[in-house]
């Protein structure tokens, strides 16, 4: 993890939530890469640091957000410096030339639970693995490699968020809410709660929270290109 002084920028990568890019990264060559290197930067948001409460700050109405929990609890107040930021996550189609590009996929092929991690993208709008949805990744090192590797393409310090980064922007610069909406609230996207016959990945989200179940492969981008059809 590399933290910004001055003009220094530090730079982090989220593998968590949205789109990345509307065009095809599907292969290892020299292109694919260039288009990589130039989203990464083009994606950065600048957070301005700050002093906050990490952790469960809990409702307005003082009751905690977590009631089942206690890890968060009490909230310790952090300081961070500046930092930048990936507004979209990293999709199957660049983690796929990453994969590709360091000779990744031998270590998980054959393994019945990792090989879904490393899934052909597919160009199938429909498919959990749409090469512009959201990547899940067989473990925490192949993260951290990711971003190794875009550090080496770009000459650039990637490195993935810290706790309190993430948080921190994910709060609107650490706001005292559980919800870092324009409301304050939640309104939760419904999508993956469907019954799976009539998940639509056509729709766009709804509401301003994104919901992901563990157990489900598909993701939810937060700004998907529009197709007619449903899932069969």
């Amino acid at each position: 993890m590399v933290l910004n002084n001055g003009l220094q920028l530090g730079l982090l990568v989220l593998l968590a939530t949205s789109l990345s890019a509307c065009e095809r990264f599907g292969n290892g060559s020299a292109d694919a890469v260039s288009r990589i290197k130039q989203k990464a930067i083009e994606n950065l948001v600048f957070v301005d640091g700050g002093t906050f409460k990490l952790g469960d700050v809990g409702h307005p109405n003082g009751s905690p957000y977590v009631v089942l929990t206690d890890h968060a609890r009490p909230a310790v107040e952090v300081s961070v410096d500046s930092y930048s930021i990936s507004k979209y996550e990293t999709t199957w189609g660049e983690m796929h030339v990453y994969y590709e590009k360091l000779g990744r996929f031998s270590l998980y092929e054959g393994s019945v639970y990792d090989e879904k991690f490393i899934a052909e993208p597919s160009e199938d709008p429909f498919s959990p693995y749409f090469y512009l949805k959201p990547a899940r990744t067989p473990n925490y090192h192949e993260a951290e490699g990711y971003c190794a590797w875009l550090g080496d393409q770009t000459g650039l310090p990637f490195a993935l968020p810290t706790e309190a980064q993430w948080e921190f922007a994910a709060r609107s610069r650490g706001s005292n809410v559980p919800f870092a909406t324009n409301t304050g609230v939640a309104d939760n996207d419904t999508y993956l709660q469907r019954p799976r016959q009539y998940i639509d990945p056509s729709i766009p989200p709804s509401g301003n929270m994104l919901s992901h179940s563990s157990l489900v492969m598909e993701r939810r981008p937060g700004n998907p290109p529009i197709f007619s059809g449903v899932q069969k």
